[in-house]
């Protein structure tokens, strides 16, 4: 939420401001792949054929998001998380370091998957879970910290 507070903020005092979209040398983006504005990608990240990575997005280091998945603006990987494909991350949530998330499953907005955790169905907007297999701990709303 505080990017998109300081992203609107940004905008509104520079309406005509371009936000690039930046990729590091060593990370490996389909050509088929789309990025949004003002998105960062990591040393070592790869992202896949028909992947769409929405605006201020972080895909961080050696973080892997595969074929046909989807992230949400805001949202955000963390290094060495790594998804299947047809994956959908929602708006302003986040994907904590070293989890893995099964083909085909959709994590709903303001929602926080645990560091090293897998997920292999769906998680519902405005949670937090972790574990092996992830299991909801509780609720998240839009605006509490990040990892909290």
């Amino acid at each position: 939420a505080a990017r998109q507070r300081v992203a609107g903020e940004l905008r509104a005092r520079l309406p005509v401001a371009r936000f690039p979209t930046l990729v590091h040398g060593s990370a490996s983006v389909s050509a088929y792949a789309a990025l949004g504005p003002g998105t960062v990608v990591m040393q070592n990240a790869s992202v896949g054929a028909a992947a769409r990575v929405g605006a201020f997005c972080i895909v961080n280091t050696a973080a892997s998001i595969d074929h046909e998945t989807m992230m949400e603006d805001f949202a955000s990987i963390a290094p060495a998380a790594v998804t299947g494909g047809r994956v959908m991350i929602g708006l302003r949530s986040a994907v904590s370091i070293g989890a893995v998330v099964k083909h085909g499953v959709v994590i709903g907005a303001d929602s926080v998957l645990g560091a090293n955790s897998y997920l292999h169905a769906d998680l519902p907007g405005g949670r937090v879970a972790y574990g092996s297999p992830a299991r909801v701990v509780r609720e998240r709303r839009v605006g509490d910290r990040y990892l909290d």
